[in-house]
Parts: structure tokens; sequence; C-alpha cells
């Protein structure tokens, strides 16, 4: 087997924070867990001819070893772990913040941080890496559907 694409890249896959990496990332985790974590192919137009191949190597490997692939699996797996970390931490910021809103009034600078929780969370949900369908806020009947109590509008 010739080096695997996701050893030759582990670092940027990773560690990566541009757009780039991380359209990389979501094309990994994509064919890791297909079920639960969607690619959006948008991102690809802008990628150079260099970031092409990298992700042209990818699909590649991952056609012709799948989940074989020590490599492909290993880093799949911290992105996810990642991932999903960041999500729980933002969810727990999240509702540290409507916290305080329900306790009076919060400081102006509180709104914009608010905001960026909710969407954060959102876009959280939207990508697998958090699942909050499980949650149940007490005021909420147990045969009930979960509101977004979690991710109140102001």
């Amino acid at each position: 087997m010739d080096e695997s694409p996701y050893k030759q890249h582990r670092e940027m896959l990773l560690t990566g924070c541009s757009p780039v990496a991380c359209c990389l990332q979501e094309f990994a985790i994509s064919m890791f867990a297909s079920y639960r974590f969607k690619f959006s192919s948008g991102c690809l137009r802008t990628f150079d001819a260099e970031q092409l191949g990298i992700f042209e190597e990818m699909a590649t490997s991952f056609q012709r070893h799948g989940h074989n692939d020590p490599d492909f699996v290993e880093v799949c797996r911290a992105i996810i772990e990642k991932r999903t970390k960041a999500a729980r931490d933002n969810l727990a910021l999240l509702m540290r913040y409507q916290a305080l809103q329900k306790s009076g009034t919060p400081p102006d600078e509180y709104l914009a941080s608010l905001k960026t929780y909710q969407m954060q969370h959102k876009v959280n949900r939207e990508k697998g890496y958090i699942d909050t369908d499980y949650l149940m806020h007490p005021s909420v009947a147990p045969e009930a559907e979960l509101g977004s109590w979690y991710f109140e509008i102001l």
C-alpha cells in the first residue's frame, strides 16, 4: 500500500484551521461515517490544483482501502473527537449565558456572545457534532417534544 494520504497530510487534517483544511476534514469524516456527517461540496470551488490533488488522493485512497486504512481511521476519529469536544464546550457556554440572561439584565457585550454561541450550536447540530435531542428542560413534560429552550432567540 502506498503511503496513505491521511498519514501524509495528517498535520493539516488534525490542526488546520483554514477553510481548505476544514473542507478536507469534513470530507474525511463524511467518508468515515456518512450516516452522521455530511460533506458540502461547494468549498471545492475555492481549491487550487494542489489542494484538489489532496482531495483526489483522499477519495482514491478511500475507494481502494475504505476503513482498512488505519491512518484514515485514526485521523477521522481524532477530527470527530476534536469537533465533538468543541461542540460540547460551546453548548456549555451557551447554557451558562442563557442562565445569566434569566437571572437579570446582562451586560451589553453579553448579547453578542450569546448570539455567537447560539449560531455555533445550530451549526454543530446540523453538522452532526452534537446531539441535544435527548436534553430535557425541567419545565418540559416528558411526553412533549424538546423545544428550543437551549437555543432561545432574544
